[in-house]
């Protein structure tokens, strides 16, 4: 029996931690009815943090049983593509909280709210 690889064990943990905040964030959605536009990317970035780490995975497994299939996926578009969902969501995430902040910085500059600090 040999060892075991830490690196796949690894992946395959934060697949299922991803797939489970996924889950449960979409029966949170279903049960309230409703979302903040944040916790949805959240919710997304969930999903695609799964996907691309089960990518990775499976390309781990394939390393380290069938190093001739791992060379001929490491070429394919699953894995040069697999972190760009990941990355779509983080930028509109970013991008929406940086949008947040600056209009919440912009109404307290009018006095229309007060940010507590």
């Amino acid at each position: 029996m040999g060892t075991i690889d830490m690196s796949l064990v690894f992946y395959l943990i934060a697949v299922a931690v991803s797939l489970y905040g996924f889950v449960l964030f979409l029966w949170w959605w279903k049960k309230v009815g409703a979302a903040t536009d944040v916790y949805i990317y959240v919710s997304l970035l969930f999903g695609t943090n799964a996907f691309s780490d089960a990518v990775a995975a499976y390309s781990r497994y394939l390393r380290l049983n069938h190093p001739i299939d791992f060379v001929e996926f490491s070429t394919s578009c699953w894995w040069l593509l697999r972190r760009v969902p990941e990355i779509i969501v983080l930028i509109i995430l970013v991008s929406r909280m940086t949008w947040r902040v600056h209009d919440a910085k912009n109404r307290e500059r009018r006095g229309e709210i007060l940010i507590c600090k």
